[in-house]
């Protein structure tokens, strides 16, 4: 039975196949983002490159994605998501291949750093989240965006080292090929016949959720905080802690995207075990954040991701104080009980306190404010390792900072503004 006949049926809601649909994209699209770090060993073993010039073009691809996020998010509240995701999943398709053509770090950081890092904004929570939160309400929406979200931490653990497995078996040029391959011809499909970007009078009338939506619709109108023109949630404290957590959250997990397979295999551990344990942070994390999804729509969204960031410092600190393969995986599996927990919280917070008029292009703001944090810290690290020869620097301060963003994340006033709390 198709996905179209589906949609006749009164007890389908046509909101879960558009979640199933992110779910696949976000495991295609940030999955080759985070598997980066698996391309860095054969990279600067062929061309001689050192980790600071390489940190350099994955640094460009980070800043590059934040500071085209706010630009595709305002695409998003202009033309709707699909058009903007079936574009985005053609060019990222078509750079990935070019990737497989790469003769200098030139080409690497124009394809890498600006095409795809561009394209690649509009296949991110800016977008998906953002579809997502206009076919759900606020009490079921935190569950929405964990099972879509778990997508990306199911690519991180299946297809990040599968990317090893294919860099290994068939060198690392015709890896690149494959996963383009992969985009165009699994990936467009799917956004371009069954994607939709919010409930049409078509859809089934009469579900709980169809009625929670009108409700939510009439309900987040009068937010105290609820913005018409995004330059006015900057006014407000909530929208600066919200960033300030993300900047941070971005600073912890860009360089480990790119750094951490090597950092692991310099550590002593294989290859083999360098890529699973970033692949268990990706298979924790898909029970963490759906646990956290489904809890924040019981509980609440702010004390989560302060609780997030928390658990996260204490992975890094496993880091600094331990080496060798065991610590390694003991940071794995502390990490993934947290990775990309905070980005559906965010993300919610954001579209619950400001209002889903200028959904897209706020979360594109957020969002700048972490691949900042990602993009500096790719580079730092990089550096510094070149400079001293070790990470610790890079840990230490990941394990700082977080606790920082969770004080933020706690002193969020969610049931003074959200809609969470104000429709309920």
């Amino acid at each position: 039975m198709s996905l179209t006949s589906q949609n006749t049926n009164p007890k389908v809601y046509y909101g879960w196949f558009v979640v199933a649909i992110i779910f696949y994209l976000s495991f295609l699209s940030l999955s080759i983002r985070t598997g980066f770090g698996a391309f860095v060993g054969p990279l600067t073993a062929e061309f001689g490159w050192d980790r600071t010039s390489i940190s350099l073009v994955s640094a460009i691809g980070w800043l590059t994605n934040g500071v085209t996020q706010p630009w595709l998010g305002g695409l998003y509240d202009k033309y709707g998501g699909k058009l903007v995701i079936i574009y985005s999943l053609i060019v990222f398709g078509i750079g990935t291949i070019f990737l497989s053509m790469t003769m200098n770090i030139w080409f690497l950081g124009l394809i890498w750093g600006l095409v795809l890092s561009t394209a690649q904004s509009g296949l991110s929570p800016v977008t998906f989240n953002s579809m997502i939160s206009k076919w759900f309400s606020v009490h079921q929406r935190g569950k929405a965006l964990g099972i879509a979200g778990a997508g990306s931490s199911t690519g991180q653990l299946i297809l990040v080292p599968f990317t090893m497995y294919l860099i290994l078996t068939v060198e690392w040029r015709l890896t690149w090929f494959i996963l383009g391959l992969i985009i165009i011809f699994t990936g467009l499909p799917l956004a371009y016949f069954f994607l939709k970007d919010r409930p049409s009078s078509s859809e089934p009338q009469g579900t709980s959720v169809k009625q929670e939506n009108a409700k939510n619709i009439t309900s987040e109108s009068t937010l105290p905080l609820e913005v018409h023109t995004w330059p006015a949630a900057f006014r407000s404290r909530p929208m600066w802690l919200l960033i300030g957590g993300f900047f941070i959250c971005g600073w912890t997990t860009g360089f480990i995207s790119t750094h951490f397979v090597q950092f692991a295999r310099e550590q002593g551990v294989s290859a083999y075990h360098a890529a699973n344990a970033f692949g268990l942070i990706g298979g924790l994390n898909i029970i963490s954040i759906l646990l956290i999804g489904t809890l924040s729509d019981r509980f609440g969204r702010k004390d989560l991701l302060g609780i997030v960031y928390a658990v996260r410092g204490i992975a890094y600190g496993i880091l600094v104080f331990f080496k060798g393969t065991i610590p390694v995986y003991l940071f794995a599996a502390t990490a993934g009980m947290s990775w990309l927990g905070s980005v559906p919280l965010t993300t919610a917070l954001t579209g619950e306190i400001y209002g889903l008029k200028k959904v897209g292009t706020l979360t594109g703001a957020v969002f700048l404010s972490h691949q900042v944090g990602a993009a500096i810290s790719i580079y730092m690290a990089g550096w510094f390792y070149d400079q001293v020869g070790t990470y610790d620097i890079a840990f230490l301060s990941s394990a700082l900072l977080l606790i920082l963003a969770s004080i933020w994340s706690f002193a969020i006033q969610e049931r003074k503004y959200s809609a969470k709390y104000l429709t309920a």
